[in-house]
């Protein structure tokens, strides 16, 4: 019988049986399968199913690519909240941040990816 990934914090939907199968099925593309399965884990909830995804593909396919996988989960949740709701995409990312290492966090005030400096348009200040 499958165990449970996320036995010490109650029962979970995801096994790693399930993970198995979902990532091996034929019709889904490559670095596909953790999206479409944390995304809809997200939107019913269960953000510790989010985490055993997570750290199932890291587990897969190296830690050469676990940031990688970690920015594009992060970006399909952010994307499914405007479906899902935004409460659950927040419940879905910080399950997500406690399973990722210190090494591979953003951390606040470091550049950002696309290089931008600034925002497009700037805002005035308000004068009182």
């Amino acid at each position: 019988m499958p165990t449970n990934i996320s036995s010490k914090l109650g029962p979970s939907v995801i096994t790693s049986k399930v993970l198995a199968s979902i990532r091996n099925h034929p019709n889904l593309p490559n670095h596909c399968w953790y999206l479409v399965a944390a995304t809809t884990l997200a939107v019913l909830n269960q953000p510790h199913g989010v985490r055993d995804i997570y750290k199932y593909e890291v587990d897969q396919c190296g830690n050469g690519e676990s940031l990688f996988v970690l920015r594009r989960m992060r970006e399909a949740l952010i994307k499914a909240s405007a479906v899902g709701g935004v409460p659950k995409t927040i419940n879905a990312l910080l399950s997500l941040k406690e399973v990722t290492p210190p090494e591979l966090l953003d951390e606040p005030g470091n550049p950002s990816l696309t290089e931008r400096q600034r925002d497009i348009f700037e805002t005035l200040q308000p004068r009182f």
